[in-house]
Order: structure tokens, then C-alpha cells, then sequence
């Protein structure tokens, strides 16, 4: 079984992944001033694991133990990655990072 990825071009998948990440960087700096910078974080991260749950459905389940160990490092390293950059949007001067 062949996936949908698999069909498209990988420079149209990187294109893609780029203006998904820019955007929702974007859009978490203008909602950061309504709330916790920690809370806007879960949601981004819950947001975009349910946006593609769907897609890797099958591929999930084909993991093995390794596998699932390297995901989940894997995840909380993009999270302590994510946290550090809206910890500094919320605590430098708008001017330096807009």
C-alpha cells in the first residue's frame, strides 16, 4: 500500500512543511498575548497531532518497540524546542522578535 506522500514531490512536501511551521509560529505570537505561552504550546502541539493522526493511522500501529521509544524522544525534544522559542516570545520586546 502506497501512501499519499509517496505521490507527491519532496521538494513540494518540504515547501509545505516550511509554510505550516511559519504559519503556525505566526499565529501563536499574535495569540500569545491572550494567553499562557505553555497552554498556546499544547494546544499548537495537540492541534497539529490530530491534523495528522488520520494520514499515519496504519503507519502508527506498524511501529515497533524502538521505534515508538525514538518517537516519543523525538517529541519531547520538538516540544523543549517549541517551549524555548515561546518562552523567549513572551519574554523579549515585541520590536526584537516581530
Amino acid at each position: 500500500m502506497t501512501s499519499w506522500t509517496n505521490r507527491l514531490p519532496a521538494p513540494l512536501l518540504a515547501i509545505l512543511a516550511i509554510i505550516l511551521i511559519q504559519l503556525g509560529t505566526g499565529t501563536a505570537k499574535d495569540l500569545m498575548a491572550a494567553g499562557d505561552a505553555m497552554a498556546l504550546l499544547f494546544l499548537r502541539l495537540a492541534f497539529g497531532s490530530l491534523l495528522l493522526l488520520p494520514f499515519l493511522w496504519s503507519e502508527i500501529f506498524a511501529l515497533s518497540r524502538p521505534q515508538w521509544h525514538d518517537a516519543f524522544l523525538l517529541g519531547l525534544i520538538y516540544a523543549g524546542f517549541n517551549a524555548s522559542v515561546y518562552w523567549a516570545l513572551g519574554h523579549l520586546p515585541l520590536g526584537l522578535v516581530a
